[in-house]
């Protein structure tokens, strides 16, 4: 697999229930960087590298119900690589899943032709 196919790839905040759910394993960076006055509600995180990571501060989308808005600031953070390793094993584990997933519908597909072949086959002609 190629690099550039990889990466980057985005973990976004889920929205539940009107509460924000964030990226829990990036949750200690987030506090750390973050600016200080900055308000905020939630955050996706875009891993551009196993060391490069943006966060996407997200806005409330309603006072009253909650919810995830908008994307109102974005800051770029260098991290170690410990920090996004679970991340990135996660999605080569999508990417091994989906790759294994096409696999067996080709096997399957191809098993199936043989068998409607053989079936065809045996049929009498008329």
């Amino acid at each position: 697999m190629k690099y550039q196919d990889f990466f980057p790839f985005t973990l976004q905040c889920n929205d539940k229930h009107g509460f924000a759910e964030n990226p829990s394993e990036f949750r200690e960076v987030f506090a750390a960087t973050r600016p200080k006055d900055m308000f905020w509600y939630g955050y996706d995180v875009t891993i551009k590298s196993p060391s490069e990571i943006t966060f996407h501060v997200r806005e409330m989308e309603d006072s009253f119900f909650g919810g995830i808005g908008a994307v109102i600031h974005s800051f770029d953070v260098r991290v170690a690589r410990d920090v996004t390793q679970v991340a990135i094993y996660n999605r080569a584990r999508k990417f091994a899943k989906w790759k294994r997933e096409r696999e067996l519908e080709e096997a399957e597909e191809s098993i199936m032709a043989s068998y409607t072949t053989r079936i065809l086959d045996e049929l009498p002609r008329f």
